[in-house]
């Protein structure tokens, strides 16, 4: 079992940076179910390694092709046991199992430096051995593993996590293959203990920069989203200031009218004007209603038809601030949309309904200029690039949250966006309001 140390130390590792990461349904069988069959894997290849020649030769033991080709293989071992219990994608798996080898590689670098000056033994199984590790791995979860997982997830890109993991490969085995000649242990154990601290450090400097670069990005975001929102409630204000006026003046001028036919016109003048009101409207669902009002003044004003066919009852789990945001957004990318179009192609529909346990809600309208996609999400024709998507991204987001997906489609000069939000999602979502009192 001496042979089984050092999996087992790497995978202790790892629990100090995944215990944070979100987990998946069914987490606990999942996570000892990969646990098993990947202790039973290890004992598997350090049973037989004896017998392949790649690993081994009769003189000096492990050859270095095999010590890569085991370490690269518990290293892929790591990276599974994270990605199948844990709710995160292949690079966060990746990057979790790099920081773990490197905190493993501290522990191991000490034990060589308190044997090359004390010569205490600091063997598996040995108190010192455990002492070691145990120490260097609580510290390391306070000081590097809970600021490196922000919102149970590490912030990382394909290309940091596999060019990490490269790199501290590289520099593990490499130092390690150099250390295998014994008067160089403690000078390995000294310099290598050096070099992963710091790779551990400037990745967790580096999550920092990240957190706070991605903080200023989202204010920045949200301050452009109420200055257009703003923009918005004061052209709906506008709108009805305008009605107001010159419905005062068309009853004014009613008053003055002695013709029957005259007065009839300018009666019909005053119903199309409030003729607005009267069509708001009700879908069942209060939120769903204001910001649909607010919406229909503005397409009014820019003579776009909108019309809605919706069951807003089906959206009373969702919370206030994701339904208004949804379908604000969703609107004022239509209305976009449309702008540039002819006045008899000005229209937007939406539908919302259930159907075989699913919510489809969906926002249909034509578009002129072409549109490219970039990450699945239509090029913005703004001029800031930080905030290009913002409102698409929110509504992918607010979908997401409630266990739904959006699909976007562009053909035939029709832009349609479609929002699937699975039934067994709402009655979670109604229990957890029921309970917590705040979903």
């Amino acid at each position: 079992m001496e042979n089984l140390s050092f999996p087992i130390e790497l995978f202790t590792a790892l629990i100090v940076y995944a215990v944070r990461l979100e987990k998946r349904e069914n987490f606990l069988k999942k996570f000892v179910f990969t646990v098993l069959l990947e202790c039973m894997v290890m004992v598997a290849l350090f049973e037989y390694q004896d017998g392949i020649s790649v690993f081994m030769t009769a003189d000096t033991g492990m050859t270095v092709t095999g010590t890569m080709l085991v370490c690269a293989f518990v290293f892929f071992l790591m990276a599974v046991l994270v990605w199948i219990p844990f709710r995160v994608s292949l690079k966060e798996a990746v990057y979790c199992a790099t920081c773990a080898y490197l905190t493993e590689h501290i522990a191991y670098c000490l034990r060589l430096i308190i044997k090359g000056f004390t010569g205490l033994g600091t063997g598996p199984g040995t108190l010192l051995h455990l002492a070691v590790h145990a120490g260097v791995y609580v510290l390391s979860y306070y000081i590097f593993a809970r600021k490196m997982a922000k919102e149970k997830h590490y912030a990382t890109s394909a290309v940091k996590s596999f060019g990490f993991m490269t790199i501290v490969l590289f520099l593990v085995l490499g130092m390690s293959v150099a250390a295998s000649v014994r008067d160089f242990e403690t000078i390995h154990g000294i310099y290598a203990l050096f070099c992963c601290i710091f790779v551990l450090y400037s990745q967790l400097k580096q999550m920092s920069q990240l957190s706070l670069q991605e903080e200023l990005n989202v204010q920045k975001q949200l301050w452009m989203r109420h200055k257009a929102q703003y923009e918005m409630s004061k052209e709906t204000i506008d709108i009805i200031n305008r009605k107001c006026h010159d419905l005062k003046h068309q009853v004014a001028a009613l008053r003055g009218i002695d013709n029957l036919e005259k007065r009839s016109d300018a009666i019909d003048s005053i119903e199309e004007s409030v003729m607005i009101y009267d069509a708001m409207p009700q879908t069942g669902n209060t939120i769903l209603d204001t910001v649909l009002t607010e919406k229909s003044l503005v397409c009014s004003q820019e003579q776009i038809n909108l019309t809605c066919i919706a069951d807003g009852g089906l959206l009373d789990f969702m919370d206030a601030v994701d339904l208004y945001t949804l379908f604000g957004n969703a609107l004022d990318n239509a209305i976009e949309g449309v702008r540039k179009l002819p006045a008899d192609q000005r229209c937007i529909s939406l539908l919302l309904h259930k159907k075989a346990g699913l919510i489809f809600i969906q926002f249909e309208n034509p578009y002129q200029d072409d549109i490219r996609m970039e990450n699945g999400i239509p090029r913005t024709s703004k001029h800031d690039r930080n905030y290009h998507g913002f409102g698409i991204k929110s509504i992918i987001h607010t979908a997401e949250k409630y266990g739904g997906f959006v699909t976007i489609e562009t053909e035939y000069k029709i832009f349609l966006l479609r929002l699937t939000i699975p039934a067994v999602q709402v009655t979670t979502q109604k229990r957890q309001t029921g309970t917590d009192g705040n979903e």
